[in-house]
Formats: C-alpha cells, structure tokens, sequence
C-alpha cells in the first residue's frame, strides 16, 4: 500500500504544468505565422489548476514537433520569445530514425533555459521560425517544473 501510494505522488509531480500544441495550416509554417502560447501565473496552485504557472517556481521547456517526410532540414530553426525574459534562437534536430514513416513525432527537452515569473498574471511565450518550414504539422509546448 505504501509503495503504490508513493508511486502515484512521483507520477503526479512529474505532470506538465502546461501543454498546448498548433496544427500548423497546410503544413507550411511561415516566419510571420506567430504562435502564441499563453498562460496564467498565480501565487499558489490549487490541486486541478491545471495550465497554471506557479509564481517563484522554476520551470523548463520541451518542443514537440510532427512533421511529415516532406521536412528535408537537419534542424529547425525557431524563435523563442518569453515575455521580458528573453529570447532565444534554437535549432533542435529531428530524428530520421531507419524506420522513417510518413508522419513524425519528436521531443526535444531544452537545457540552458530555466523559467521563472516575479509576478502574477497572464504571460505568453511566442515561437516562431527562422525561415519558412515545409512538413511541419504541429509545434507543441511543454513547460515542466524543475
């Protein structure tokens, strides 16, 4: 009994703290095609506060991208804007796996950008790429407490 109790508390804390991903149109994604991923910072969490930011906490990022076999780049170059905080220029390098199919899926865990917000509110992260991307069929966000 103690051992499951154990295991679902780990598992609990390690649930995003918000997860939203795009369907990118025509699987064309264009320098100009901002995409927007806003969110709420409060001072304290309530048990199903989920999408919700808590204030002085630090916090990481994972980029989620599908693409088709139509992506022919050995990485994609995106912008990353956090409010005030800064912006960033990354440049993750999808996986071309031997058993490539015509649809993708990889996550990339960003190392070097930890996240944390002095104030309450609403607060957006905009991502947008270097250059027109073709086969991209969605772009996701995931901000994860460290």
């Amino acid at each position: 009994m103690v051992a499951c109790l154990a295991m679902l508390l780990a598992s609990c804390s390690d649930r995003p703290a918000y997860n939203k991903s795009y369907d990118i149109a025509h699987e064309v994604w264009h320098p100009a095609d901002t995409l927007s991923f806003d969110f709420c910072v409060k001072d304290s969490l309530a048990k199903w506060d989920y999408d919700m930011l808590a204030l002085g906490k630090h916090y990481g990022l994972k980029l989620i991208l599908r693409y088709t076999d139509d992506y022919q780049y050995v990485s994609m170059p995106v912008h990353i804007r956090i409010d005030t905080l800064g912006s960033y220029e990354l440049h993750p390098k999808p996986t071309r796996p031997a058993t490539w199919s015509w649809h993708m899926q990889d996550e990339f865990d960003i190392n070097g950008i930890r996240i944390s917000f002095a104030d309450t509110g609403l607060h957006h992260i905009k991502v947008y790429p270097d250059t027109e991307l073709t086969g991209i069929s969605s772009f996701g966000l995931v901000i994860k407490e460290k």
